[in-house]
C-alpha cells in the first residue's frame, strides 16, 4: 500500500494517523475555547498561462535540449480577509 499524497507530498501513514490521533485528543477544547475576534483566512492559486508572442517576433530555427515549444508564466493569484467566527 503507498503512502497518502497531499499536494504533491507524501506521507508515511502512519504519521497520520498519529497527527489524527492527537488533534483528535485536543478537539473539545479547541471547540470549547473563546474565540478572540475574526479569523484571517489567505489563498493562493497558481495557474501555468501561455505567453502569446508579439507581431513580428522572429521564431527560432531550433529548440535546444530542455526548451518547450509552448512557454509558459506562473500566474498567481492571492487573496487575504477576515471572516466572523
Amino acid at each position: 500500500m503507498s503512502s497518502p499524497t497531499l499536494s504533491a507530498c507524501r506521507f508515511p501513514k502512519r504519521s497520520l494517523e498519529d497527527l489524527l490521533v492527537d488533534a483528535a485528543r485536543d478537539f473539545d477544547v479547541i471547540r470549547n475555547a473563546s474565540r478572540p475576534g475574526p479569523i484571517l483566512v489567505a489563498a493562493v492559486d497558481g495557474k501555468g498561462v501561455p505567453m502569446v508572442k508579439p507581431d513580428g517576433a522572429r521564431p527560432t530555427a531550433r529548440l535546444t535540449k530542455g526548451q518547450k515549444v509552448n512557454r509558459k508564466r506562473m500566474a498567481t493569484v492571492a487573496a487575504v480577509f477576515t471572516k466572523n467566527p
